[in-house]
């Protein structure tokens, strides 16, 4: 299966130490260049776990077609915009984006869509980790923002009722 990562959920899961399972969870990730750049301005520990990340064979790097990313939302932060464009060009089965207009734009296009949230979820559906509440929380410690005003009530709580935790 091969995945298109924005900067977002890269940079949470390098927070939270669970880079390791894009790896147990798709056989090739496609990190944009676009996103390596804005990954680069950070300057710390995940950053550059990130960018050792993207040296592993199954991970490939590549830069955004312009006419690809004529058709994207161009109000959409640099990574956005390639990660959807890339995940057009490639025909990739999945994108990651945590951003509400991204995943909207992602839709638009016809592509098959998660987040941070979805790769926990899908890895604690393959039983690579234990917990979906400790997982969470260390998604929210490494600065996961919840929109909590959603009316179908707060994610989290959902997504741990629903493995009973």
């Amino acid at each position: 299966m091969t995945v298109v990562c924005d900067t977002s959920p890269l940079l949470l899961l390098a927070r939270a130490d669970r880079l390791h399972l894009l790896r147990a969870l798709y056989s090739t990730v496609v990190v944009p260049d676009e996103v390596l750049q804005e990954i680069r301005v950070q300057q710390d520990t995940p950053a550059r776990d990130i960018q050792a990340y993207t040296e592993h064979p199954h991970v490939q790097r590549m830069e955004a077609r312009d006419e690809m990313l004529r058709e994207v939302e161009e109000t959409m932060g640099a990574g956005e915009r390639a990660a959807i464009a890339i995940a057009r060009d490639l025909g990739a089965d999945l994108v990651v984006l945590d951003d509400e207009r991204g995943r909207k734009e992602a839709r638009r296009h016809g592509l098959n869509v998660t987040g941070a949230i979805g790769v926990l979820i899908e890895a604690k559906e393959r039983a690579l980790v234990s917990s979906m509440r400790s997982e969470l929380d260390r998604l929210v410690e490494a600065g996961l923002w919840i929109d909590e005003g959603r009316p179908a009530g707060r994610p989290c709580d959902r997504v741990v009722r629903e493995y009973g935790e």
